[in-house]
C-alpha cells in the first residue's frame, strides 16, 4: 500500500489487527482487515481496507489526542489505476486533494465553519478510554460526498452477546453515523454493520 505524502499520517502497527469476511444481504462478497496504534503523543491512526470485485478499498484516518481530525484518506485501486481522496484539516479549513496514478488532478478548499467542533473523543472509546453507559457525543462533520458540514452523533450502548463464527462472544455496542460496530475491551472491531442502498453489509471478524 502506498500512502500519499502526508506527514500527519502513520501507519499504524498491527497490535490491534482484525481480519474480517464481508457479506452483502447475508451473501460473501469478499474479506477485509483492520487495526489501529496511538503514538506517544497520544494521536490515533487506524486503517480499513477490503476488496471490492476486482479492485482494493483502502481507508486510513488520523485523529489527535481530542479526537480531532488529522487527515483522512480514501484509496480505491484496481490492476488499471489508483484513485487517492486525500482531506487534510487544517485550524480553519480542510484541504482536499485528488490524485490519480500519482499524478494530482484537483484541490479544493472547504472552510470549517466558525462555530464548529471538530473533535470527538469517541473515536477512542474502548481503544484508550472506558465510555459511561449510554454516553454520546455529537460534533461537526464533513460529508465526503456532498462536502457539507452537519451534525453527527455517536452513542454507546454498552455490552451485548453476540454471535460470531467462532460461537457468541461479549461485544460493546456503538451506535453512529457509520453504522452499528460491535468492539471487543481493546478496542478491536468484532463486527460492523453498514446500512446502504437497500443493502446491509457485515464485516465480521475471525
Amino acid at each position: 500500500m502506498i500512502v500519499p505524502t502526508l506527514i500527519a499520517y502513520q501507519t499504524p502497527d498491527h497490535s490491534h489487527y482484525v481480519r474480517m469476511i464481508v457479506t452483502d444481504n447475508g451473501q460473501p462478497t469478499g474479506t477485509a482487515e483492520s487495526w489501529f496504534a496511538i503514538d506517544g503523543a497520544g494521536s490515533l491512526s487506524e486503517v480499513i481496507s477490503g476488496r471490492v470485485g476486482e479492485g482494493a478499498v483502502i481507508e486510513r484516518n488520523s485523529y489527535d489526542r481530542n479526537g480531532r481530525p488529522i487527515a483522512r484518506i480514501y484509496t480505491y485501486e484496481t490492476r488499471q489505476s489508483k484513485q487517492v481522496l486525500q482531506l487534510t484539516y487544517g485550524k480553519r479549513a480542510v484541504t482536499l486533494e485528488t490524485l490519480i496514478n500519482g499524478k494530482k488532478q484537483k484541490t479544493k478548499i472547504i472552510p470549517i465553519p466558525r462555530s464548529a467542533n471538530l473533535a470527538s473523543k469517541a473515536v477512542f472509546w474502548l481503544k484508550r478510554d472506558k465510555p459511561p453507559s449510554k454516553a454520546s457525543i455529537t460534533w461537526d462533520a464533513l460529508n465526503i460526498e456532498t462536502l457539507k458540514w452537519s451534525k453527527a452523533t455517536i452513542r454507546y450502548l454498552g455490552p451485548e452477546q453476540i454471535k460470531l463464527d467462532r460461537g457468541f462472544v461479549k461485544g460493546y455496542k456503538i451506535i453512529g453515523p457509520f453504522g452499528i460496530v460491535w468492539e471487543n475491551a481493546r478496542g478491536e472491531s468484532l463486527m460492523l454493520q453498514v446500512f446502504r442502498q437497500g443493502h446491509t453489509y457485515r464485516y465480521i471478524g475471525q
